[in-house]
């Protein structure tokens, strides 16, 4: 199985991690970890679409403080744009796993009461997609992909 994430990474994290840290959470995810994945894929049929190398800024929506699993922390917010990409890249070829909730996993803990906290209420600005290898196998023909890093 030929198996890709795509993702994008937080320009801004320095802000988020300033709410984040004001706010009372402790355990930081380093900057260059904070992202939004756009899709993990099951499957890959044909080459795959072509990389979205624009920037993407979310503002205002909604956006709420959700725990992932007991120990992860992650900003959930809405963006139609990220939605909108996500179906373009299923009508491309991608099969992709679970629903799509956007949001920036930001700490581990926890201690905090994430229904005490304010939701970060600033801009996201993301940079352009970044296509990665998952553990499932190699890159293959995705070598075609405009920006190949993780």
């Amino acid at each position: 199985m030929q198996s890709i994430y795509i993702k994008r990474r937080l320009s801004n994290g320095r802000e988020l991690l300033a709410w984040a840290k004001a706010e009372g959470f402790r355990y930081l995810l380093r900057l260059a970890d904070l992202h939004v994945t756009v899709a993990l894929t099951g499957d890959l049929t044909g080459g795959g679409p072509e990389a979205d190398l624009g920037r993407l800024v979310v503002e205002g929506g909604d956006r709420f403080i959700t725990r992932l699993s007991q120990d992860v922390i992650a900003l959930e917010f809405v963006s139609p744009q990220l939605l909108a990409r996500r179906q373009d890249l299923v009508r491309s070829g991608l099969t992709v796993q679970g629903p799509f909730r956007p949001h920036v996993t930001f700490a581990f803990q926890t201690s905090i009461d994430r229904h005490q906290a304010s939701a970060f209420a600033g801009p996201l600005s993301f940079g352009p997609e970044v296509v990665c290898a998952n553990a499932f196998g190699p890159l293959g023909s995705l070598q075609r992909w405009s920006r190949i890093e993780c």
